[in-house]
C-alpha cells in the first residue's frame, strides 16, 4: 500500500486521496494558554470529516488514519503546550467517531516518562480496549440526538490556514464544508452481537442535557460509561437516554440490543 506520512492541512486532502491507498491527516490545536480546554480541539473533529469524505470521494478502498498529538516536550520556538488527559481523549477518540479507521500517535518520542505514565498511557488503553468495535459494523442510521447540528459560530467556519510557526499568517474564516456537531457520535456493533454508543461533545462549553434516541429493541434498562464508570444513563421505553457532557468530554457505552 502507499501511504503518505502526513497530509498536513484539509485544504489539501481532496487532491492528493488519489495518490494513496492510506491517507494519513494531522492537525495540532495550540492552546492559548495552559488552563485545560483553552485550545481549539474541535478542529481535530473538521480536520477529520474533510480527510474521510475525501478518501470516501476517490473511492478505491481507500482509507483513512489520523495521527493526533502526543507529547509534552517540543523546542521552545514551537508554540504548543501539552495536554491533559481529559483533552487526550476528546484528539484520539473524535477523528474515530468522524469515521476514521485507525490513529497513530505524533510523536511518543517528544514525551516525557510522566507524561506518557499519566496522560498518553491511560488515553491508548481507552482506546485499545474499544478497538474490536471500530472493526465491526456500523450503524450509524440507527441513533440521533437532539444536538446533532452545530449551533455556535466557532463550529460553523473554519480558518483556511492556521498560524503555526513565524512567517506564515492566519487565513479567513470560510464556512464549514463537513459537518461538525454540537455533539458528535457514532454506533458500531462487534461480531459478537454488543454495541458500542461513542459520544464526544464539540462543544468547549458544558451540555447540561443531550437527548439521544436509538432505533434497536431490547435496549437494557441502563448502561454505565466505559470511561467515566461513575456515568449511569437510563432508558425509557421509546428508546431515549440523555445525559450531560462536559466540555470536549467523550462517552462510551457498551451494551446488548438487537
Amino acid at each position: 500500500a502507499q501511504l503518505m506520512p502526513i497530509i498536513a492541512w484539509w485544504t489539501t486532502y481532496k487532491q492528493t486521496a488519489d495518490m494513496y491507498d492510506v491517507l494519513i491527516a494531522n492537525t495540532y490545536p495550540k492552546k492559548l494558554d495552559y488552563s485545560e480546554f483553552s485550545a481549539n480541539l474541535y478542529t481535530i473533529s473538521y480536520d477529520a470529516a474533510m480527510q474521510v469524505a475525501a478518501v470516501r470521494a476517490n473511492g478505491g478502498g481507500r482509507s483513512a488514519i489520523f495521527m493526533p498529538p502526543m507529547y509534552d516536550n517540543l523546542p521552545r520556538y514551537i508554540p504548543y503546550t501539552h495536554y491533559t488527559l481529559n483533552e487526550q481523549l476528546y484528539v484520539m477518540f473524535a477523528p474515530i467517531v468522524q469515521g476514521v479507521m485507525g490513529v497513530h500517535g505524533w510523536r511518543l518520542q517528544r514525551c516525557s516518562a510522566a507524561f506518557r505514565k499519566f496522560v498518553i498511557y491511560p488515553a491508548m488503553k481507552e482506546v485499545s480496549r474499544l478497538s474490536e468495535f471500530f472493526l465491526g459494523e456500523w450503524h450509524n442510521e440507527l441513533v440521533s440526538s437532539d444536538h446533532d447540528d452545530a449551533t455556535v459560530e466557532y463550529l460553523q467556519k473554519f480558518k483556511e490556514r492556521e498560524r503555526l510557526v513565524e512567517g506564515l499568517e492566519d487565513a479567513e474564516n470560510k464556512k464549514a464544508l463537513a459537518l461538525v456537531p454540537d455533539v458528535s457520535h457514532c454506533l458500531r456493533r462487534h461480531a459478537d452481537g454488543r454495541y458500542l454508543l461513542l459520544i464526544v461533545n464539540n462543544r468547549r462549553e458544558p451540555l447540561p442535557e443531550v437527548r439521544f434516541k436509538l432505533w434497536l429493541e431490547k435496549l437494557p434498562r441502563k448502561m454505565t460509561c466505559n470511561i467515566n464508570h461513575s456515568r449511569t444513563v437510563w432508558f425509557s421505553k421509546d428508546g431515549e437516554f440523555k445525559t450531560a457532557l462536559k466540555p470536549f468530554e467523550v462517552q462510551a457505552y457498551v451494551f446488548n440490543a438487537r
